[in-house]
Order: structure tokens, then C-alpha cells, then sequence
């Protein structure tokens, strides 16, 4: 499989990796389709899209995302080494969270959620994960059938 880095960075003049215009072609005709229906109804949800190239957190099969808003943009960092339905499925996970772990942590006691198993706020983060990626094959089914069989691969890889 080819690696999606090659043909989706080229450098800018100083030397820094930016996103070319096959991911931004992606973005729009993929990932913005799905975005709106994600944020429908919810005022000032659907933000600008940036996304990082962060090699560290993949490999060629998978890639980890980590994602935040910074002010009027939301950022998502992934490897962009992997195909584009592992690529879509990660990105679109960032993106539900922004919408649904607001409503589960109103929902929860504790605020305190963690990573590392066996920790205090491991349940918490496990019900976040659990809800996004539930919201994620909700909304490809109903928006991007053509991205399910994609997605229930990325589901397997990431054990839910």
C-alpha cells in the first residue's frame, strides 16, 4: 500500500510540512459532508479543519488522533502513513468527541478521566470512547454507508 505521507506533504518554503491539496480534497468531499451532519443544530459546531501530520502516533495500518479547539479552529493531529478510510475514521472519532463528551462528563460524578488502566478516571475514559465511537457508526449510517465497512475495520483494530 502506498504511503500516504509521499503523496500528501510537500514543503513549504521554509521547510515545514503542510497539508497538500489531496487532503484538502479529502477533507472537503469526504470529511465535510459528515461534519455538518455531525454538528446539524448545533450553533457554532462546525469549525475550520486543520490537520497535523504526526508520524508518532501510527504506523502504515492504524493511526492514534489527538484533536483540540484553538479558538475559531478545530485541530486534529494523525499519521497520515495509513489508508484513507483508517485516515477518515480516526479523524471523524476526534471530531465526535468534541460533540459528545461534553454531554457524558455533565452526566459524570467525577471529572476525572485518565488513559492508563487501572486508573481512577479510566472507567470515565473508556464511556467516552465507547459513546463516540457508538455516535460514529450512527452517523456513517446514516450519512456515509460507503465509509461502514472502514469503519467496523478501524472498530476492530481499536478493539470496540
Amino acid at each position: 500500500e502506498e504511503d500516504l505521507r509521499l503523496r500528501w506533504k510537500r514543503e513549504d518554503v521554509d521547510g515545514r510540512a503542510v497539508v497538500a491539496s489531496e487532503v484538502e480534497q479529502f477533507v472537503r468531499e469526504e470529511l465535510t459532508p459528515l461534519r455538518r451532519a455531525l454538528w446539524q443544530g448545533e450553533e457554532g459546531g462546525l469549525l475550520p479543519l486543520r490537520i497535523l501530520d504526526c508520524p508518532v502516533l501510527g504506523n502504515s495500518a492504524f493511526t492514534h488522533g489527538r484533536a483540540a479547539t484553538a479558538g475559531d479552529c478545530r485541530i486534529v493531529a494523525v499519521s497520515l502513513a495509513v489508508d484513507r478510510g483508517q485516515l477518515l475514521c480516526q479523524i471523524l472519532h476526534e471530531e465526535i468527541h468534541a460533540r459528545s463528551d461534553p454531554q457524558i462528563m455533565k452526566e459524570s460524578e467525577n471529572g476525572n478521566r485518565s488513559t492508563q488502566l487501572g486508573s481512577d478516571g479510566f472507567a470515565l475514559h473508556r464511556r467516552l470512547e465507547a459513546h463516540a465511537v457508538e455516535m460514529g457508526q450512527l452517523l456513517l449510517a446514516n450519512h456515509g454507508t460507503h465509509w461502514l465497512d472502514a469503519y467496523g475495520a478501524w472498530r476492530k483494530r481499536y478493539g470496540v
